[in-house]
Order: C-alpha cells, then structure tokens, then sequence
C-alpha cells in the first residue's frame, strides 16, 4: 500500500510557473498519469474533472489514485472510531518544535550535510580576479522559484544570485 503526493503547488508550479503544460488541466492529467495520487493544494480538486472531460486522462486513473490514498487511510485507522484512540491520535501542536523534535532535525541535518571540496580554491569568488561572469538560464533572474515556497514570512535582506552577482561586478 502505498500512494504518492506533490509537494505543495507543485502541480499549479508545472503550468503556471515552469510552463511544461499548456493548460492547468493537462498538468493535472500528466501529474496523475505519472502516477500522484494526492496534490498537497488545490489544483487536482479545481482541474481534474476538466481534465477528464477534455480526455487528457481516464476514470481508471483517477480510481487508482484514490484507492491507493483510501488504503492508506484504512491501514492508518481513519475509519476506526475514535482517532484520539490511534497510536499518534493524541500528538498535538504541544508536540511540535519541543526540545527533543528539534534536536532529531539537528541531529538529521547533521548527519545530511555533504562537504564538497574546494579546490584550487576557486571558492568564495573573486570579483577582483574574475573578470567577467555569465549568469545564465532560465532560473538565473528567478528567487521564488529557486527557493520555492519555503521562505516563511517575507524577509527585506534576501536578494537572488544574479542581483548579488551584479552587486559584486560593478
């Protein structure tokens, strides 16, 4: 059992932002037919319907994904009364970011983190030595879609790789 869900927006991301569908309805088919059972938003509930009208994917396809996050809610005890009565049923906000929880995420990044080596020492760089330097690609211009969604509450300080790029190479 099983099932596969997006990361949040990241179907709307697939249209709207990296334009690799031409319509909202053919990313919410291509994403099901790639086998997402569940969009962490709303865009599957706004456009799947129209995607199956217009034949951009199946009936079939649609129950499968379903089924697959039906199952895993069965397995999980979401239709077996009470859900305080669960294993985590009682797990509340009093248990997020306890001194315990933060530790696990910094014991976790720790032992995540890759050291890549720096040689001939070509980092950090030298807008004195170096002088000129391309910024190129689609995402060069681009900070929300490089930091996705995750920057929390709206900071002044942030600016991305090409502006400070430009602010060293004036």
């Amino acid at each position: 059992y099983r099932y596969i869900v997006s990361d949040c927006d990241s179907v709307e991301v697939l249209f709207k932002d990296q334009h690799y569908t031409k319509t909202p309805e053919e990313a919410a088919a291509k994403t099901i037919l790639s086998g997402l059972d569940l969009d962490c938003g709303s865009y599957l509930g706004q456009y799947t319907e129209g995607a199956v009208k217009q034949g951009l994917v199946d009936e079939a396809s649609i129950n499968n994904a379903v089924s697959n996050n039906f199952a895993t809610l069965m397995r999980l005890g979401f239709f077996d009364g009470d859900p305080s009565k669960q294993p985590y049923g009682k797990l509340g906000p009093k248990d997020v970011c306890t001194p315990e929880n933060q530790e696990l995420a910094r014991e976790a990044a720790r032992q995540g983190i890759v050291l890549l080596k720096n040689s001939p020492g070509s980092l950090p760089l030298n807008s004195k030595a170096i002088k000129s330097l391309a910024v190129i690609g689609p995402n060069a211009n681009a900070t929300r879609v490089m930091i996705g969604n995750y920057e929390g509450i709206k900071i002044s300080y942030f600016c991305n790789l090409l502006k400070y790029m430009k602010s060293l190479w004036k």
